[in-house]
């Protein structure tokens, strides 16, 4: 356990870690109310690195996980020989950016205690769905999960031999719940693949909120309405790829409601690497 553990906090930790360089050197301070398309666009370059880290050692046949923990250290050699200044300065503007949140937070405890607890609610209630139940739903047992099962036992990208036609259909979803099975070599935490998209759908969600001129407030508590309605409360750990579709459109849009600057990032390159993922992940 301790081994799979630390192969899969170090692969994930050097992906973090360039998410938070490359992040930095396209992004900057917006002002107060823009604290939340700074976070997203993190999120989702996260997630870009880590389906695309799984396709590039798919297609190349080292999709295991001894090698992606040995190119993970050599990936942290290289980061600390050659961007150890950079990471320093964007991991003291991740935090400097966090800490305005909490002052946010600050100025009203009472509600923020009460989001934090509802939050931590629907928290518990995905820990033990992910935990206790099984991928359950006929489309993820027929031809999404056998993907993934016939990559880590081949240690590429391989189509399986089924006869169900939607096993040709894209499989860009498979590639983030590919990264949370390889490494226990288990499918016991597959269902929190979703969970990122899960964040990236209610910041999305605050961040429309706030476009339409809602308080700060109103607009947490919108999120965290959205976050109980049942087709999204329910696919969030459900192992389907639909959670992810609606996290990449409502990213978009908040992106279109809430433009980066123009001198800062190139926004027809971000969102043609939003539009590719979409693709990616359902293609019709």
């Amino acid at each position: 356990m301790l081994a799979i553990l630390l192969k899969w906090g170090l692969s994930s930790s050097v992906l973090w870690a360039l998410s938070l360089i490359i992040w930095r050197q396209h992004q900057g301070f917006h002002r107060a109310s823009s604290r939340a398309i700074d976070l997203l666009n993190l999120l989702f370059l996260n997630l870009f690195l880590v389906s695309a880290t799984v396709m590039v050692t798919g297609l190349a046949g080292l999709l295991t996980a001894n090698k992606l923990a040995g190119m993970a250290l050599i990936g942290w050699l290289l980061i600390l020989l050659f961007q150890r200044r950079a990471l320093q300065k964007a991991t003291q503007r991740l935090l400097h950016l966090l800490q305005g949140v909490k002052e946010v937070a600050g100025h009203r405890p009472l509600q923020a205690t009460l989001l934090a607890g509802v939050l931590a609610f629907l928290m518990l209630r995905m820990v033990l769905h992910i935990w206790y139940l099984p991928p359950y739903i006929h489309d993820v047992s027929t031809y999404h999960l056998p993907r993934v099962a016939e990559w880590i036992l081949n240690g590429n990208l391989t189509l399986p031999h089924s006869p169900v036609k939607r096993i040709y259909w894209p499989a860009g979803f498979e590639l983030i719940q590919t990264w949370w099975a390889i490494f226990p070599h288990h499918d016991a935490v597959i269902e929190a693949a979703a969970l990122p998209f899960f964040f990236l759908a209610l910041g999305a969600v605050f961040t429309l909120g706030r476009s339409l001129g809602l308080p700060r407030t109103t607009a947490a508590w919108c999120s965290i309405l959205f976050a109980f309605t049942p087709a999204f409360a329910l696919n969030a750990t459900s192992s389907k790829n639909d959670i992810a579709i609606a996290a990449l459109y409502l990213y978009l849009a908040a992106l279109w409601a809430k433009p980066v600057q123009q001198r800062l990032v190139p926004r027809r390159w971000l969102l043609t690497t939003l539009l590719k993922e979409e693709l990616g992940f359902q293609g019709f």
